[in-house]
């Protein structure tokens, strides 16, 4: 009797050990410092300068991990391109930035050893030129970025990883007066510190396990309005300003509490509503000029119901999120931007396979893509509030299982 009490004590106590380590938010989180050589590349000609960075990121799951960075550039302004013009200027880049373990994803492979390690990354983020007397009022937009850091380190579970890393900043068109897109490259090198590393650990308790499971693809509708100003959400003129706003996605929940998503919307918009003074001193709002324009973005999302402990049996599911990516209109010469959008994901349970969502979605890019003109001053741009519903068609096996309620026949094969 007191062995078989030993032992489930000591089961309770591991048990709650590992909970805990689950739960721990310091395991592999880690701190990354850089610094080195930037490029600023355009079509006139291309400066040279020099950036630091720091971050700050966890592996969410095995073969993937976010880091919130910034990155300081310091290099003559695109108005100060010229040889006999050195004067150089601040650039500012706050990114949200997703790494990729390919070798993890794929577990069996080992081609690099234990040493070496090779990460993909991918960053959206803000973009800001600091003010300066000979310059324009600041100019703030949104980036993209694509990077490759290869880190060394001792062995895999090393608190210590030194890295070359090249990321690459795609800068919008018109940014800091340019005339055509243009962009940064940043070649690094640096360390990340690790609190808890845990390199070898298993997959947790609802993490998915294989690429082909809990996939989903979504398709809806709803309506979007045109808009500087909310208050002008229910003026007299401002019929036009509404749309039909389509949209459709591809997404996977990586676990009970993340998903990423990729969404494509197509929008009819309308450029910036405005105040015409009358001869007579009266004030008329007129609509702006109607435009198309299409926005691929991918979302991170998370989902509330699961914050603290997993919840199986829900129905409705709460899940905020924010995200970014690549905005366009379509004209003579299509004109790219970025665009950066926020919201919340209301997602009902119908079945093993189907879903009901409710989107109310914040669409936020620089005002000159919607028509205005000269440096982005305001850093919160301009926005388009959307509500769309739909409907989410699930695929293959659910690891995750969060979506399947109390009392649900858990098919092996779904």
């Amino acid at each position: 009797m007191k062995k078989l009490l030993l032992t489930l004590l000591v089961l309770a106590a591991a048990t709650g050990a590992a909970a805990q380590k689950e739960m721990s938010f310091k395991e592999n989180s880690f701190l990354s410092l850089s610094g080195g050589m930037t490029w600023y590349m355009h079509e006139g000609d291309n400066t040279s300068g020099y950036n630091v960075s720091v971050g700050l990121g966890q592996w969410l799951l095995r073969p993937l991990a976010f880091r919130l960075a910034y990155d300081g550039v310091f290099a003559p302004s695109y108005r100060f391109s010229k040889p006999e013009q050195d004067k150089q200027v601040m650039f500012h880049m706050a990114s949200a930035e997703f790494l990729w373990d390919p070798l993890a994803t794929f577990e069996r492979l080992h081609l690099l050893g234990d040493h070496f390690a090779v990460y993909p990354i991918i960053g959206l983020g803000l973009l800001r030129r600091g003010s300066d007397p000979e310059l324009e009022n600041a100019d703030n937009e949104f980036q993209t970025m694509f990077g490759l850091q290869v880190a060394w380190h001792k062995v895999r579970d090393s608190k210590l990883d030194l890295f070359l890393e090249a990321k690459n900043f795609f800068l919008p068109y018109g940014f800091d007066g340019s005339s055509d897109y243009n962009s940064f490259l940043n070649l690094n090198f640096g360390l990340s510190y690790y609190w808890g590393r845990s390199y070898y650990r298993q997959r947790r308790p609802h993490e998915s396990r294989n690429t082909n499971q809990d996939w989903f693809v979504g398709f809806g509708g709803g309506a979007m309005f045109s808009s500087f100003e909310f208050e002008h959400i229910f003026d007299e003129h401002a019929l036009p300003l509404w749309s039909f706003a389509p949209e459709i996605m591809i997404g996977r929940n990586y676990s009970n509490f993340w998903t990423i998503r990729f969404e494509l919307s197509g929008y009819n918009a309308r450029e910036r509503y405005h105040e015409v003074v009358m001869p007579d001193g009266t004030r008329v709002g007129r609509d702006g000029m109607p435009y198309k324009f299409s926005h691929l973005h991918a979302d991170f999302m998370v989902n509330l119901s699961n914050i603290v402990k997993m919840h199986p049996g829900h129905r409705w599911y709460i899940m905020p999120y924010f995200g970014a990516g690549p905005i366009w209109r379509y004209e003579k010469k299509p004109v790219f931007n970025v665009a950066a959008d926020g919201g919340i994901f209301l997602r009902r349970y119908l079945s093993l396979r189907s879903d009901l969502y409710i989107d109310l979605k914040y669409i936020i890019f620089p005002p000159r893509h919607a028509g205005g003109v000269g440096a982005s001053g305001s850093i919160l741009g301009v926005g388009y509030p959307t509500i769309t519903v739909g409907y989410i068609h699930n695929f293959n096996h659910s690891t995750t299982t969060f979506r399947i309620p109390t009392g649900a026949c858990r098919n092996l094969d779904y």
